[in-house]
């Protein structure tokens, strides 16, 4: 029992021990926080010496204290000077230490050293040199730096006096000698004057004693070399005596530099040395330098070679350096030469950089400011390094007798005189030395008005005689719904038979019949177009673009109904002879938040573009987000007149359509015919478009003087993201339908479908250059529904089913083709699994086309097109039912495309990776 209890006591006592080393385990292993103790350390190392760790300890929260040692140590840099902090590495962790590595300049004096510490020479404090007697302070073993580049040791040194004659020199015959060191308190001093021979002649120069001073004055009575003796007597006891042999030598001449007004140094340059010339060697010069700025640091080193001055470049700038030469044994003879030391940047840029200026890369301006002021010409500089007498000594300097500039600010005399490209360039130029910007090219427009603003814009656009425009900033915010109206260009027949001509109106907010210089800048219409939407895309109080008018519609009243388009409101409205130059043209903006853009916001956008007048030319501008981007069809008030647009340089984008919509608004009826020839046309002329670029150029001036009226020609630019087509040339409806309405569709027509079936004038696009049409697109992708808008309720509708499904897809008609014509199967390219069609220039609208296509490209890039013909008979509706009744509203005529296609070296895959690659618009600035 007893040896039981004896065990269970020994069991207690072992668990008893085994939770106490536990408890011990566990405060052994808590986490214990140090400090540093920093209150002896000396916080200030010479540059390039060690820490002293002495003063350093680690002191724990419980009192406990680590000395640190110096293999504790890391992050230590004494090779530069400022404020630094190393690490004290201990257990694991590290503790931050600050500390600051200053110069070391050590003063020596008579062999006693006296150390400082400092981060700059401003904080240098020279010691007094004691009087030793027997001996004169002379210099410091280097001079007092006014910049520290690394420690440095200053030893005073003393000259022995000597009661021996010393030569001393004058070029006045008046001056000083210094008697320091050699009088003694209560003596009786006196000079005398001897030959060279030790005769007395006091003939031969005035002397006087200057105990205050410690100085003999002189004046020599001629040329002659004399000797002065100083004697200092106490009683009869002579205490101390000197002699000096002084002779009249030529005034040295100073030089510093060569002997130009300037020396010019570049900004960089360190050290730089400019020689100081004196012209007699018997002469022994010291030097003072005084610069007027702190453009530069100027010293000397007259104890490696007294002949150079060192110039240290701060900044940019005009200092006047003053440098003079002082007669060693006669101070109070100086010679003095002074320079201006230029300190010029190593290049001088215009900040007016070429990227903020669009496409062309050429700022724009006119005479006339409103509404703004035009910004300068402006250098671009550090402004640290920019110094007293920079900015005051810029030049403006321009090639042009008409331009002038003054603080860079531009002004132009006004005239008659044609816009011109000047050339303006900036010199920083003092005394000769010199460096100036390269040349900027700016256009000047003579007579035209710099815009900053919507309400400027449209005031001067609204003026009988608008000036050119010169835009000097972006408009958007401010643009506002103002317009004026138009009696639509386009066929109103429809209008005329309904009793509605009074409707057949579309609206314009911006009308330029003056050149425009956009300087890269937009204008854009968001506010005006399809700002005006509500959030679901309907129409508010404020909408004012409400879609286009109709060509035809089987309801002019009711918002359930099928209609063709017509003309549509325009945002920019270009009229005769207009030029819009580097310019972005938009009507609105479009959401690309999910990494794209939806097409069908464009809707009610308009048109972005419609030229209404002859010679009109686009350049370095892009026009972009349009239900049609730009439209050509003729001039605003004569349909007959032949108009002519070139766009050159240009990037066309983003359409709900088609990106280039051209026709002819020049038709021609005949009784009982839907779809006639023109005059003058007896031979189906209207299709040889297949092979115009075979013709002579005697043939072709003859078909483009009979039958074409618009002339488009596109050069060097860029189409994309068409929602239909890049390119689409109209031919005019000719249906029989159209003809007499009444005859078709089961009698669901009314008796004002009469008369609507033309013929038009042809179109003709020319294509120099380069031009590229990156419009490969999805097949799905391509939404044509608003070309033929159908609104009816398929549920409720009366009307018959054909009507009720009537649609114009253009995916199903490209589709269909592809399945069931081998001569198609490479209209389409299969890209992992998806169809992809190249949509680039479509031939449409069922009537005789007129309209031809000249190709004229050069280059590289693949300019051969494949053609294809397409007949209205291949549609079908989503139910696969033929639509081939189409051809009874827009006439029997084919459709003709110009694409690419899958065999075509410039395929889905290739538009990719030029849009990858940075080369995509490549094809700009060829002019």
């Amino acid at each position: 029992m007893k040896r039981n209890l004896l065990a269970v006591l020994s069991l207690m006592l072992v668990i008893i021990l085994a939770i106490g080393m536990v408890g011990c385990n566990k405060d052994k292993d808590k986490d214990i926080t140090y400090t540093v103790d920093t209150s002896t350390f000396n916080s200030v190392v010479p540059l390039g010496g060690t820490v002293d760790v002495a003063g350093l300890a680690l002191v724990s929260d419980n009192g406990d204290r680590v000395a640190v040692t110096a293999d504790m140590l890391s992050g230590v840099d004494t090779a530069s000077v400022g404020e630094k902090t190393f690490t004290v590495n201990y257990d694991g962790k590290g503790y931050d230490v600050s500390y600051t590595v200053k110069y070391c300049v050590t003063f020596i004096i008579e062999g006693v050293e006296t150390k400082q510490l400092v981060l700059s020479a401003s904080e240098l404090s020279v010691p007094a040199t004691p009087v030793i007697e027997g001996k004169q302070f002379e210099k410091w073993s280097n001079p007092i730096p006014n910049v520290l580049t690394g420690n440095l040791t200053l030893e005073a040194i003393y000259k022995t006096l000597s009661s021996e004659q010393e030569d001393a020199y004058t070029w006045t015959g008046a001056g000083t000698l210094n008697i320091e060191g050699f009088v003694t308190a209560g003596a009786e001093c006196s000079a005398s004057v001897t030959d060279v021979n030790g005769n007395e002649n006091s003939a031969l120069a005035t002397v006087s004693v200057d105990t205050a001073n410690n100085l003999i004055r002189y004046q020599l009575a001629g040329d002659t070399d004399v000797i002065i003796h100083f004697t200092a007597k106490v009683g009869d006891e002579v205490v101390g005596t000197k002699s000096w042999k002084v002779s009249r030598v030529a005034e040295p001449t100073l030089t510093l530099g060569d002997t130009s007004g300037a020396v010019g140094i570049m900004i960089g340059g360190r050290r730089s040395s400019q020689r100081i010339v004196a012209s007699s060697d018997a002469v022994s010069l010291n030097y003072q330098v005084t610069p007027s700025n702190a453009n530069v640091t100027v010293g000397l080193d007259a104890y490696t070679d007294a002949s150079f001055l060192f110039i240290d470049v701060n900044k940019a700038g005009v200092t006047e350096v003053t440098v003079t030469a002082i007669n060693s044994t006669n101070p109070t003879e100086r010679v003095q030469a002074k320079k201006y030391v230029v300190v010029t940047p190593s290049e001088l840029i215009l900040a007016n950089s070429a990227d903020e200026y669009g496409i062309e890369g050429i700022w724009t301006i006119g005479s006339e400011s409103l509404g703004g002021t035009l910004a300068p010409l402006r250098l671009t500089y550090d402004a640290s390094v920019v110094g007293e007498g920079f900015l005051e000594n810029i030049k403006w300097v321009t090639d042009d007798s008409d331009a002038s500039v003054t603080g860079g600010n531009i002004s132009l005399t006004k005239s008659d005189r044609a816009p011109s490209v000047v050339s303006f360039k900036a010199q920083f130029s003092f005394m000769g030395v010199s460096v100036e910007t390269a040349p900027v090219a700016i256009r000047c427009v003579w007579n035209g008005v710099n815009i900053f603003g919507y309400d400027a814009l449209y005031s001067e656009t609204t003026k009988a005689s608008p000036r050119p425009i010169v835009l000097q900033q972006s408009i958007k915010d401010d643009f506002k719904p103002n317009y004026t109206t138009m009696t639509t260009t386009y066929d109103a027949t429809h209008y005329y038979n309904t009793n509605q001509l009074a409707n057949a109106k579309v609206k314009i907010l911006i009308q330029f019949k003056n050149d425009v210089y956009g300087n890269g800048y937009e204008i854009n219409a968001h506010n005006a177009t399809i700002g005006t939407l509500d959030s679901t895309g309907a129409f508010t109080s404020a909408t004012i673009f409400r879609g286009p008018l109709n060509f035809v519609a089987m309801s002019e009243s009711s918002s359930s109904a099928i209609s063709v388009k017509g003309q549509d409101n325009i945002c920019f409205a270009l009229y005769e002879g207009v030029t819009v130059n580097n310019v972005t043209l938009k009507s609105c903006d479009l959401d690309a938040s999910g990494g794209s853009v939806d097409l069908t916001e464009l809707d009610y956008a308009g048109t972005t573009v419609e030229v209404l007048g002859d010679n009109v030319t686009i350049e370095y501008s892009r026009l972009m987000n349009g239900r049609t981007v730009l439209r050509v069809f003729g001039d605003a008030t004569n349909a007959a007149k032949k108009i002519h647009l070139t766009v050159n340089n240009s990037v066309l984008s983003h359409s709900r359509e088609f990106i280039l919509r051209m026709g002819s608004n020049r038709f021609v009826t005949v009784d009982g015919v839907a779809s006639p020839n023109l005059p003058n046309d007896d031979t189906d002329k209207y299709n040889t478009k297949n092979n115009y670029n075979g013709m002579t150029d005697a043939e072709r001036e003859a078909y483009d003087n009979l039958f074409i009226n618009t002339f488009v020609t596109v050069k060097n630019s860029i189409f994309e993201e068409a929602g239909i087509f890049a390119i689409g040339i109209d031919s005019h409806f000719a249906g029989e339908a159209l003809r007499d309405g009444t005859q078709y569709f089961g009698g669901e027509l009314l008796a004002y479908w009469k008369n609507l079936a033309k013929t038009s004038y042809g179109a003709k696009l020319t294509f120099e250059g380069d031009v590229r049409l990156y419009n490969w697109k999805k097949l799905s992708d391509i939404d044509s529904s608003t070309l033929m808008e159908n609104t009816l309720d398929k549920m409720s509708s009366s009307l018959a089913e054909e009507i009720v499904n009537m649609k114009f897809e253009v995916k199903t008609l490209v589709e269909n083709i592809y399945k069931s014509n081998k001569e198609f199967n490479n209209i389409l390219e299969d890209v992992g699994g998806n169809l992809y069609v190249h949509n680039g220039i479509a031939f449409f609208g069922g009537g005789k086309n007129y309209g031809v296509f000249e190709n004229k490209m050069s280059g590289d890039f693949d300019s051969t097109f494949a053609t294809y013909n397409v007949a209205l008979s291949d549609l079908t509706d989503e139910k696969g039912n033929n639509q081939g009744y189409l051809r009874h509203a827009a006439g029997n005529e084919p459709f003709y495309f110009f694409i690419y296609n899958a065999d075509s070296t410039f395929g889905y895959a290739e538009q990719v990776a030029i849009s990858n690659s940075g080369k995509k618009y490549d094809c700009l600035y060829k002019d």
